[in-house]
This record gives C-alpha cells, sequence and structure tokens, in this order.
C-alpha cells in the first residue's frame, strides 16, 4: 500500500483490493477489518468498506476502502506507524501487491460515497471555550488597554459595543484559527510520538 499525493483539503477515499490462498480468505478479511477499525480512530475517518470480491480453487480477493473527509486527514492515516504496523501484518496474509480497483466496482461498493451523510466534526464544549478563550483573551487585553489608556470617556457599554465590533472579527478571522492550527500541530506531535 505505497503513499498516495493529495490536495490538502479535498475529500479522499484510498481503495485497494489483496489477494491471498482460498484457505486463508477468512485470515485476510480479519486483518482488513483490523486495519478499517485502526484507520477510524484517525480524526477525519468518514467511512469504510471491507468486502470479499471473489474466491475461486487459486484465491481469494477482499476489497478494502477508506474515506476521509480530506485528503491531509487520509495523508496522516497513510502516514501513521499504526498503518504500517498492520501492513506489515499483512504481508503475512496477504499475497503480491496491492491490486488496482476498477472505478466501476469502486463506486459500486455501498458505504463508501456519501450514501449516509458523515456527521460534522465538533469540538468538545469544553475544549471549544478554552480554544476560544484563549484566542480572544489576547487581542481584548490589549484593545481595553488602548481604549482605557488615555482616560477615554466612553461608557462600558459603548467600549463594549465598540471592543466587540472589533474583536469578533479579529477573533473568528485570525486568532481562534491560529490558535486551533496550533492545537492540530501539537496533537499531531502526540498522536506520531503514540505511533
Amino acid at each position: 500500500m505505497g503513499r498516495t499525493q493529495h490536495a490538502p483539503g479535498m475529500p479522499a477515499t484510498m481503495a485497494m483490493v489483496r489477494r491471498t490462498t482460498p484457505d486463508r480468505a477468512d485470515e485476510l478479511e480479519d486483518w482488513a477489518r483490523r486495519l478499517a477499525a485502526a484507520a477510524a480512530k484517525f480524526p477525519g475517518y468518514a467511512g469504510s468498506v471491507v468486502a470479499p470480491l471473489a474466491r475461486d480453487a487459486a484465491a481469494a480477493y477482499v476489497v478494502v476502502a477508506l474515506r476521509f473527509t480530506t485528503a491531509g486527514e487520509l495523508a496522516v492515516w497513510e502516514a501513521s506507524g499504526v498503518r504500517s504496523r498492520l501492513v506489515e501484518q499483512g504481508v503475512g496474509v496477504t499475497e503480491g501487491t496491492p491490486e488496482a480497483l476498477p472505478l466501476d466496482v469502486l463506486s459500486s461498493l455501498p458505504g463508501l460515497h456519501g450514501d449516509a451523510p458523515s456527521p460534522p466534526r465538533r469540538e468538545p464544549r469544553l475544549r471549544a471555550v478554552a480554544m476560544i478563550w484563549t484566542a480572544l483573551f489576547p487581542p481584548a487585553v490589549v484593545l481595553n488597554l488602548v481604549l482605557a489608556g488615555g482616560g477615554n470617556p466612553l461608557s462600558v457599554v459603548a467600549r463594549t459595543m465598540g471592543t466587540t465590533l472589533v474583536l469578533v472579527p479579529v477573533v473568528v478571522l485570525l486568532t481562534l484559527p491560529l490558535v486551533g492550527k496550533a492545537v492540530r500541530k501539537v496533537e499531531g506531535r502526540f498522536r506520531r510520538a503514540a505511533d
């Protein structure tokens, strides 16, 4: 299972067909299900399909397809140590290299291409509160120091209105995205360290 190149913000599906001997077909399917279960623990996981394609006297085939909400999140899965270890475990069960999956077969797999909408990812409330406070506090301190500096005669209500008119766009468009990016970067480091 080689690395793929993706546009970081685009949805992505990774699909492959693996082959084994007929007597090891159940082992192959179990391995594929472990691979999909591990991928489900990664951010952006949006669904998977593990399905036997064919079994005859010479070989058994299983398709594994994983869908992520962004190609960047799929790339994180592909680069993970968890995936690498599972691929190594699969070497003993599979034969040959992963085979290309024809688009008509891929498009016929149920549950992979938005048959049911993926729920939006939501941050836990406490985490969201901490992120918003972290993003809002520094510009609020600076703005209140500037406004109060020269004995500003603005009333509290007017000052609050003016402050929020300035702060909300600053937080929404600048500081909150920066804090979110920093949190994801730290989480990625912890995830890589855990792998």
